[in-house]
């Protein structure tokens, strides 16, 4: 062999690589062509860097794999993220719309409340307003638990009406006084006389403080005792004058200032259901 073993192989990697010169590329091949141990060097040598090369090329596919694999990732928890402040985001639009409209509706709940004005009645002629008919209450929503037959049923030709007043208030409940002043002539209040008497007296005194009455007798008096929604009673001077007076309210008080409406002659005596009264702390206490 024209040259040494060990020359070959000091040149065998600037010959794999394609970098050594045109002198030792043909001393490289003439020599591998002669020696089978230089020869089997080279080849494990290429073996070797095609193992490398496909482990590399291996390696930069994982890596290409994770990498794509953390960008899914990546879209997924935005996309994640985005889908969540989406919801998110309209459940508290949905919740703050939902407060603003309750606070719309209480807010005009409350202006309106305010602005209520009472619906004064002074005209007898307006008394069907109010009444529904015959053998009915009057239509004030409380019939079911006020004896309000206690008033007549209409107002015939037998009957006076010296005074009538009917309020309805409704800030936030509605709310009803009102009373009316009849002169009977000698039969026929002996007639309704008869007819209150049916009607019956209920427990009165304490019922909101009432000790009772000055100036008259009592001819019906009906007190809501279960729920305190107020009083229906008539009054009688015994000498053909009648006055029934209607007082209807809930939440235990009045918003309205009774004592305006109706004369003072005509309230029980140590009446108050004012908003404070005693008897409503005492009922709310009795049933809280």
């Amino acid at each position: 062999m024209k040259h040494e073993c060990g020359l070959i192989r000091d040149l065998l990697p600037i010959y794999y690589d394609g970098i050594a010169s045109k002198e030792s590329v043909t001393a490289v091949e003439e020599h591998l062509s002669e020696c089978p141990a230089c020869k089997k060097i080279f080849f494990d040598m290429s073996e070797a860097d095609k193992i490398e090369q496909v482990s590399c090329e291996k390696e930069q596919s994982e890596r290409i794999a994770e990498s794509y694999k953390q960008v899914k990732r990546k879209r997924r928890r935005k996309m994640i993220g985005i889908i969540g402040l989406s919801v998110g985001g309209f459940v508290l639009v949905s919740v703050i719309a939902r407060i603003v409209l309750l606070a719309i509706l209480a807010g005009a709940v409350l202006i309106d409340g305010m602005l209520a004005k009472p619906d004064v009645h002074t005209s007898i002629n307006d008394y069907k307003i109010y009444r529904l008919g015959p053998g009915e209450d009057f239509g004030t929503g409380y019939g079911r638990l006020m004896n309000e037959t206690i008033w007549p049923e209409e107002i015939t030709d037998e009957m006076d009406v010296v005074e009538f007043k009917l309020v309805h208030y409704d800030p936030f409940d509605p709310q009803y006084l009102g009373y009316m002043v009849v002169q009977y002539a000698p039969e026929a209040y002996e007639k309704e006389m008869m007819r209150l008497k049916f009607k019956g007296c209920n427990e009165y005194l304490g019922y909101y403080g009432i000790t009772g009455f000055d100036d008259y007798e009592i001819a019906a008096i009906f007190t809501d005792k279960d729920m305190g929604h107020g009083l229906v009673y008539a009054l009688t001077d015994g000498e053909g004058k009648i006055v029934y007076v209607l007082m209807e309210y809930c939440n235990y008080f009045f918003d309205l200032h009774y004592e305006e409406y109706i004369p003072e002659e005509y309230l029980p005596r140590g009446f108050n259901a004012h908003e404070f009264n005693p008897y409503r702390s005492q009922w709310l206490k009795k049933n809280a």
